[in-house]
């Protein structure tokens, strides 16, 4: 595995990885607890994790059918600086009134990773080589998953300390910057976006909504056909719903009953 962080172009990305994904982290366990901590409402909680993964459901299958067309270096780019100025309305959200704010950070959130992670998992295997395209693949799970262990403690500590979540979004917030200046920096070309055929057309931006909607139909179909991708999902779907149901309810528990904070 060390031999593939030797390679430029994919530490770039990797050592970018792990610093937005400690800043998801923080931001990841700060939001609900200060969300519960403005309202003292599990409901309002719960709607913020709800707008986070509404997008999820709806755009989930169809993110992909697009970025394969768009240049997915600078799609990445594009989503990391979008994200960065986005966590900067949370600055904005100062009291109850003000959680609608976060309802709209977290749907745009979550909508704009949509479309990094597929240009990501597309973009690995135009910078290693063939041979290291599996220990490239479980470092990029490592890079993702490791700093979200050390993320939340950051964010405990970030949300005890200032009481809001002014240092939290600024820090994560940067943290989209330097992922956007790691992949900036990146040289090997991008793989080239696929070309849509539209048979019979002038090629005009209906026309490839059109085919777009066919294709992403066409995976969905996929999908239903084959049991044993439709069973993943479904279990996906199932384990998914249970985890954050869980998670919200961890708030208030935490808080009332436990009588503590963030950070414990």
């Amino acid at each position: 595995m060390l031999a593939v962080l030797r390679q430029r172009n994919f530490s770039l990305l990797w050592f970018g990885q792990i610093i937005s994904s400690l800043g998801d982290g923080a931001l990841g366990l700060a939001l609900p607890y200060y969300t519960y901590q403005l309202t003292r409402s599990v409901l309002a909680t719960g709607i913020a994790a709800l707008a986070a993964n509404v997008p999820r459901v709806i755009l989930g299958s169809v993110a992909g059918v697009f970025v394969d067309r768009w240049n997915r270096k600078w799609t990445m780019i594009s989503m990391d600086v979008a994200r960065a100025f986005l966590l900067l309305l949370l600055l904005l959200v100062h009291s109850a009134h003000g959680v609608w704010v976060i309802y709209v950070v977290c749907v745009f959130d979550a909508i704009y990773s949509l479309f990094f992670g597929p240009a990501k998992n597309a973009l690995v295997p135009s910078l290693v080589n063939e041979q290291d395209l599996t220990a490239a693949n479980a470092l990029s799970n490592i890079g993702n998953n490791l700093p979200r262990l050390i993320g939340p403690v950051l964010g405990g500590v970030l949300l005890n300390v200032s009481g809001g979540l002014t240092s939290v979004a600024i820090i994560d917030s940067a943290t989209f910057l330097f992922s956007g200046l790691m992949i900036w920096l990146i040289t090997a070309p991008a793989a080239s976006p696929v070309s849509i055929q539209v048979r019979g057309a002038q090629t005009t931006v209906g026309a490839i909504f059109v085919q777009v909607g066919k294709e992403w139909i066409d995976g969905l179909r996929l999908v239903r056909n084959q049991h044993m991708i439709l069973m993943i999902f479904i279990m996906i779907s199932i384990t998914e719903f249970a985890d954050y149901a869980s998670a919200v309810l961890f708030v208030p528990f935490v808080t009332t009953h436990l009588h503590s904070n963030a950070v414990g």
